[in-house]
């Protein structure tokens, strides 16, 4: 498989648990986005929507399918119907190059604004 890229905001970040599914992919760096998201509070996780906000992000390269497939069961992402997901898969521009990151397909107006765009500082 050829090289992807993922830019993560929440559960998936260093520090917390479900980024054992990426402990085989290669941790690229910390950044922030351009100002093009808005993120809000799900719960113990976070959700990002279109915006005009910066999040910050963990960008992270992965050269097997097996991780990407388990990244989208985990985000409840259907690529091939990305409307019926919990997330779909969108690019972002990183400073790594194109990266998938994952952008909510519900509601959020029932959901806690996280003003610093950054789930770790909540």
């Amino acid at each position: 498989m050829k090289a992807k890229r993922f830019a993560v905001y929440g559960t998936l970040r260093p520090g917390f648990g479900n980024n054992r599914l990426l402990k085989r992919a290669k941790h690229l760096g910390t950044e922030r986005t351009k100002p093009q998201f808005k993120m809000y509070n799900v719960g113990w996780f976070p959700a990002v929507v279109e915006g005009n906000e910066e999040i910050t992000v963990d960008v992270y390269e992965v050269t097997e399918p097996e991780i990407v497939k388990n990244l989208d069961r985990l985000e409840g992402a259907y690529r091939n119907n990305p409307s019926q997901g919990m997330y779909r898969a969108e690019t972002v521009e990183t400073s790594h190059g194109k990266a998938d990151i994952y952008i909510w397909n519900n509601d959020v107006k029932d959901l806690d604004y996280i003003p610093s765009g950054d789930f770790t500082n909540l």
